[in-house]
């Protein structure tokens, strides 16, 4: 076998290969479910503190004051009471929110920051008890504050954070230090300009590390822009995605050999089969596959293959037989035949001599071409190469028929042949031609081996699943061992060499009545006769 044969072609690579696709399939799949979701989660986190650091920057531009620690910016306009928003539509028509902050003293107070026009407003808003004020804000000056609050301020969050307002023409106002190695790059950045949400975007730096931005227009028209540079967080992803994909080939090269492995043992025995298979096709049909443990489904092919092989076993053992038996009974006639034919021909017949001889040579072929048509019916019968012509009949007036035409030989030979039949009718579906065969075999074989005076019974019986049909006799009987040779082709028993008979007629019996679906049993007593029963499904 061929390299290229046994690596592509073979079971166990096939098997290997298609377990090595299915697990990369599969861990690239479970890959990249954890990579998006680590990628989601760091994301998310990410953004948190980008709107933290943005709310704590834009209240310090609107008011010109730090954020303090009783506040909590809300991140959802929609926490904020209805009322808040009813009370605004009638004291400051046109008003859109931009931040909105609650009181964790005083849970029932908001303050929310927005926009009329070109107008910053502060609203103030309490619930228990309802109060509502309003303040206009002038963030003149904030802007040099919020300068002082870019140098100094990080938020804990070091060099890699980035803060910076531009105004409308995205010109620099205030910038952190950080800014500054890529201050052309911010103010290219392509800024959607909306003050209705805050907007996120990631873009690189000149050394090629990515920074997440956080960016929205306040109500004057500038544009403040926080960021936060990723370059340790896509680090520390990448040590997770090479330690991710490093594991999974080790794992990997350990699932192939442990596959492997598993499909040597697996195929082990199918190889077995396989061997035996060559040994039988070399024409040792004594070859058996021993049982190994291998799995209930190779053990249930060897079992089957055993069983294959013992039946191919049997079967040219019968063929053999049959060979010889025919080339037997064949070759006693022809011999015959031969035989008066030399003497014919090397004497001086006379034109009777030569009419004899070739009468005598007719009812020798006559008796071949009987025994081969018997053959060829049985062998076309067991095969299904004839299908029984199924039609309804009477098996009692059947019966009736066949034993009638017996009955006078029978009388001859000084036996009695009793038929017991049912008071109705017996319906059955079947090939009449080939029951009358037989029913007429079976009669012949018991007037064979009954001697004078004695008795052949033919019953039949109906019951609610089967139809049966017994012949019994009162002659010789057959051994034991010899009951299950008897419906073999040629098998003819000791006690019936001597008489006439090519040993074919039970076989019949047997192909004929398994075409209909029966079968044939056998029940003997050395001494005292034999009864042989068919069964036919109603």
């Amino acid at each position: 076998m061929s390299w290229n044969k046994m690596l592509f072609h073979s079971l166990k690579s096939r098997t290997v290969l298609l377990y090595g696709l299915l697990f990369l399939v599969s861990y690239t799949i479970i890959f990249v479910i954890v990579y998006l979701h680590l990628r989601r989660a760091e994301q998310e986190e990410t953004d948190w503190r980008l709107h933290r650091i943005f709310s704590a920057f834009e209240y310090r531009y609107f008011t010109g004051e730090e954020l303090r620690n009783s506040l909590i910016v809300l991140p959802k306009f929609s926490r904020i009471p209805k009322e808040f928003f009813q009370h605004v539509a009638e004291e400051v028509a046109g008003f859109q929110p931009v931040l909105a902050c609650r009181e964790t003293r005083n849970r029932d107070r908001y303050i929310v920051f927005g926009f009329r026009r070109n107008e910053i407003w502060q609203v103030t808003y309490e619930t228990e008890p309802q109060h509502f004020s309003k303040e206009r804000i002038l963030p003149e000056g904030h802007t040099a504050v919020l300068a002082k609050d870019f140098a100094q301020e990080s938020f804990g969050e070091g060099a890699r954070l980035v803060s910076l307002l531009m105004d409308k023409n995205n010109r620099i106002l205030a910038a952190s230090p950080s800014v500054e190695p890529d201050r052309e790059r911010f103010r290219r950045f392509h800024y959607t300009h909306s003050s209705a949400r805050l907007h996120y975007g990631d873009m690189e730096n000149s050394r090629g590390r990515r920074i997440r931005l956080a960016w929205k227009s306040l109500p004057d028209g500038n544009m403040l822009v926080i960021g936060l540079n990723q370059h340790a967080a896509d680090e520390n992803l990448d040590r997770i995605v090479n330690a991710f994909w490093g594991v999974g080939a080790a794992v990997f090269a350990l699932s192939i050999l442990c596959a492997w492995i598993l499909s040597c043992r697996m195929v082990r025995g199918i190889q077995r089969v396989g061997k035996a298979a060559d040994r039988i096709a070399a024409g040792d049909y004594s070859c058996r596959v021993p049982l190994n443990n291998d799995g209930c489904e190779i053990d249930s092919l060897v079992v089957s293959f055993n069983a294959m092989t013992g039946n191919t076993e049997t079967l040219m053992s019968e063929l053999r037989t049959i060979a010889d038996d025919i080339a037997h009974d064949l070759r006693t006639p022809l011999t015959r035949m031969i035989g008066r034919s030399e003497v014919t021909v090397s004497g001086n017949p006379t034109l009777e001599d030569a009419l004899n001889t070739l009468g005598d040579n007719t009812e020798e072929c006559r008796v071949m071409l009987v025994l081969i048509n018997q053959m060829l019916e049985i062998s076309k019968t067991e095969s299904g190469a004839i299908v029984p012509e199924r039609r309804e009949l009477d098996l009692s007036a059947l019966l009736e028929h066949s034993v009638e035409l017996f009955r006078l030989p029978a009388e001859q030979k000084g036996q009695e042949i009793v038929l017991n039949l049912p008071e109705r009718p017996v319906h059955f579906c079947g090939d009449s031609v080939k029951l009358q065969r037989l029913a007429g075999n079976l009669l012949d074989n018991a007037m064979k081996f009954t001697p004078p005076q004695g008795r052949i019974t033919v019953a039949l019986e109906q019951s609610a699943r089967e139809i049966i049909l017994r012949v019994s006799d009162t002659g010789c009987g057959i051994p034991a061992e010899e009951r299950e040779k008897v419906f073999k082709r040629f098998y003819r028993a000791d006690s019936s060499r001597h008489l006439p008979g090519n040993g074919l007629g039970l076989a019949l019996v047997q192909a004929i009545a398994k075409a209909h679906g029966g079968s044939v049993g056998l029940e003997s007593e050395p001494g005292r006769g034999s009864t042989f029963t068919v069964r036919f499904p109603v």
